[in-house]
């Protein structure tokens, strides 16, 4: 692909980006410490009855990191703006 068929970053995707990019650096982050302290194993003997496993409460746990530090990235950029 060249430059002159590239299309032109527009304000919103560079914004979108600027808030999804560092938020998801941090759930990596998160997801690191909080596993780190916390036995997947462990809950998953409490969350049985869910059926999840390991690995599957690892996803959910960065997925859900990520949405909050996506919101928090988003309403700084949407507070922060002129």
């Amino acid at each position: 692909m060249d430059a002159a068929s590239s299309q032109p970053v527009t304000r919103r995707s560079r914004r979108l980006m600027a808030a999804l990019w560092p938020s998801f650096l941090m759930a990596a982050v998160l997801e690191g410490l909080v596993f780190s302290l916390l036995d997947p194993e462990l809950l998953d003997a409490r969350l049985s009855h869910m059926g999840l496993s390991p690995l599957a409460l690892y996803s959910l746990a960065f997925l859900c990191f990520w949405a909050v530090t996506s919101l928090a990235s988003g309403l700084s950029l949407l507070l922060a703006e002129d």
